[in-house]
């Protein structure tokens, strides 16, 4: 088994639920659901661990009901996988003590419910069991309540995709972390004819509206992934649809628990498109429509999209990869005397990983510039970055980072706060939570954000803010001996103005006004008289 990467592993076809997509359901009315044998489950996760996979993800059926199920989760967590992701339906989790079982494993859990539309109606209609969705909303709230991560996993049929548009509004009070939507896999439905498949199986071009309302009317932030629609149905959609460009290592029941490796790349096998999707600018990331589609519907709906269309879409900013490709080249040019070799990985349309390699094989720094703030050390209308490694002296490493920055903010890209030397070094986890808040608020109306430093006596952060007519003030963020403290300061016999206030009010806000130890350091501000 080669390793690392993504690892799932399916403990049986044993399912309580009928959903009209999927042939586990099917074989378990017919009596003829397989299990993997415990002992065979316990081999294959040892072996994941061994060559190198930290994360595993069990499928079913539903695995909540397959009988090694709690054994899989304690042996994954005794093992030291890092995340375990379990697919489920939600019935169990909804309905019993499961989820206190599995939290008292101490494993790191993602519980991924299988919402099957976002209205009642919708999700039974597509599994085929009434209580079905009282059950995995409860299942939701549980984990939740627990403090437990659930994301949201949907497969786009007929028979639900009348209900995409509602998702933001069931989805966003539950604290869900991910939505994640796919278009109907033919493999995933065993050997459904194509008279069968035409019962369930939509026509892109009929779905594209009701996502990009969906994309309209979901919370900023609920992350959303769209799974192997063609770009060419929604092109705004672009920012929020993948194909299958990660390699999946899976032990399937159907195969007597034997591995069957990069599952997304066999599926792309079964897909086509015609001659003319190399002229579009998505041919590189579009695998085209899986051959069922074609056979239902035809390929004369696909068609190119040009790089101007693209260019034009109000959300080709989104694109980090495409938008980010000709400024990284002159903006990685002689970046600093150490680096000897550049690599540029895009690894989506919305993730670029920079990798800077110097003489020696130990000087390496791997940054991450992608669309989203979190986690992110610094930000801009263009893109985010984070370190993701550097074997450098920290300052070292930041001087390239910023030097990159700054060549991407000559380019014509506007800061919303600049990396600083807090990428490269740990900090106390209370600095950090505050100043994560920070970066998810900012900016702080007219404020400017220009550095963040830290200091070594503390440990102590500061940041410096810039307000439009001069003035400047300074925030830090302490955390001696445990306690979290913090406050602002203004050069002495300087007149705030009404910007350097509000702005000042904004950051003691989005830190947290009603936190003690923040208010007892931190008082309004000065009154501009």
């Amino acid at each position: 088994m080669a390793g690392p990467g993504e690892f799932e592993i399916q403990l049986g076809h044993l399912c309580n639920d009928r959903c009209v997509f999927c042939v586990s359901g099917r074989l378990t009315h017919a009596g003829q659901a397989p299990l993997l044998d415990g002992t065979v489950l316990a081999a294959r996760v040892r072996e994941a661990y061994a060559a190198g996979h930290r994360r595993i993800t069990l499928l079913g059926g539903e695995p909540t009901i397959q009988p090694a199920f709690l054994g899989v989760v304690r042996l994954a967590v005794e093992l030291g996988f890092e995340k375990i992701v379990v697919f489920t339906n939600g019935s169990k989790a909804g309905r019993s003590d499961l989820v206190d079982e599995v939290a008292a494993t101490g494993g790191n859990v993602e519980w991924r419910f299988s919402v099957q539309g976002a209205t009642r109606e919708a999700h039974e209609a597509t599994t085929g069991r009434k209580g079905g969705f009282d059950q995995v909303m409860r299942g939701i709230e549980r984990v939740r309540a627990r403090g437990q991560r659930a994301t949201v996993n949907m497969c786009i049929v007929r028979q639900n995709a009348g209900s995409l548009d509602l998702y933001g509004e069931l989805l966003g009070p539950l604290g869900v972390a991910q939505l994640h939507l796919d278009v109907l896999n033919p493999q995933d439905t065993g050997n459904m004819t194509d008279a069968e498949l035409a019962e369930i199986m939509p026509r892109h071009g009929d779905v594209a509206p009701g996502l990009e309302r969906l994309v309209r009317s979901l919370p900023p932030a609920l992350p959303l992934s769209i799974g192997s629609l063609p770009f060419c149905a929604a092109p705004a959609l672009a920012p929020w649809i993948h194909h299958d460009h990660i390699p999946m290592w899976t032990v399937s029941v159907s195969d007597a628990g034997s591995l069957k490796p990069a599952k997304f790349l066999a599926r792309s096998s079964d897909k086509q498109k015609p001659e003319r999707c190399r002229q579009c600018a998505f041919d590189e990331r579009c695998t085209g429509v899986f051959s069922a589609y074609a056979r239902r519907f035809g390929v004369d709906e696909l068609r190119p999209v040009s790089q101007a269309e693209l260019e034009a879409l109000p959300t080709y900013r989104r694109l980090v990869a495409v938008h980010l490709r000709p400024h990284l080249r002159a903006a990685l040019a002689g970046l600093a005397p150490w680096i000897e070799r550049v690599a540029v990985e895009e690894v989506s349309l919305r993730e670029v990983f920079v990798t800077m390699h110097g003489r020696s094989a130990r000087e390496e720094l791997r940054v991450l510039l992608f669309d989203a703030r979190t986690g992110a050390a610094a930000a801009s209308d263009w893109c985010a970055l984070r370190v993701e490694k550097s074997t450098l002296e920290p300052r070292v490493a930041l001087e390239a980072v910023r030097e990159l920055w700054s060549r991407l903010e000559r380019a014509g890209m506007h800061t919303v706060y600049p990396p600083g030397l807090d990428a490269l070094l740990p900090l106390h986890p209370g600095i950090t939570a505050r100043l994560q808040r920070l970066r998810d608020r900012a900016p702080f109306g007219e404020l400017a954000w220009t550095a963040t430093t830290v200091l070594e006596d503390g440990p102590r952060v500061e940041i410096a803010l810039a307000a439009p007519a001069g003035e400047t003030a300074t925030v830090w963020l302490a955390q001696p001996s445990g306690h979290a403290r913090g406050g602002y300061r203004v050069a002495p016999g300087t007149k705030p103005s009404p910007a350097l206030v509000d702005g000042l009010r904004a950051v003691i806000d989005a830190v947290g006004r009603d936190e003690a130890s923040a208010a007892s350091a931190a008082p309004t501000p000065p009154r501009a008289d």
